[in-house]
């Protein structure tokens, strides 16, 4: 394992510690299959702008968020990636986040252009929810080396997850 795909997971690890009991939102079915294991599969859909838009996953450590424009926890996510006072960290500083939305067709693209802040990378596509089984937001998926290395419920806030890698042991 590379040592760049150790943060990704920690990173979902740290987050599934800190949940500890917390309930998932009603949304998100209990019975969902985890995904812990399985081929993570590329992303394919459209940018907010309109345009189409590809995210290849194999042999690469990032942290999928998948996030709507109206759930109250997804705002406060985009509202606290918009607000950082740390702009999108680089992969020597953090794993590739990449946020991902419903497809245009049910998910407002102006809506999320308004909420994603410069730099953020979003991927609207609903066959993205359904490849890696996501049933409800917010929900993040880690992937390490083509690899579903953790999934569950997202944390709480923006800041929650850079404080969760930079706690992580070698960061």
């Amino acid at each position: 394992m590379a040592v760049a795909t150790v943060p990704a997971m920690w990173v979902v690890a740290r987050v599934r510690q800190k949940l500890g009991g917390r309930r998932a939102p009603n949304v998100i079915r209990p019975d969902r299959p985890s995904q812990l294991g399985t081929p993570a599969r590329d992303l394919h859909g459209t940018a907010p702008d309109g345009h189409p838009i590809a995210v290849a996953v194999d042999r690469q450590s990032l942290v999928l968020l998948f996030l709507t424009s109206s759930c109250f926890d997804c705002r406060v996510l985009w509202e606290g990636m918009a607000a950082s006072a740390h702009p999108l960290p680089g992969p020597e500083v953090a794993p590739r986040v990449v946020v991902v939305t419903p497809s245009p067709s049910t998910e407002s693209a102006r809506q999320v252009a308004a909420l994603a802040s410069e730099g953020t990378e979003v991927v609207m596509s609903s066959d993205a929810w359904h490849a890696y089984g996501v049933t409800g937001a917010p929900w993040c998926v880690a992937v390490a080396d083509g690899v579903v290395a953790a999934d569950g419920p997202a944390p709480t806030t923006w800041t929650e997850l850079l404080r969760a890698h930079w706690e992580a042991p070698g960061s």
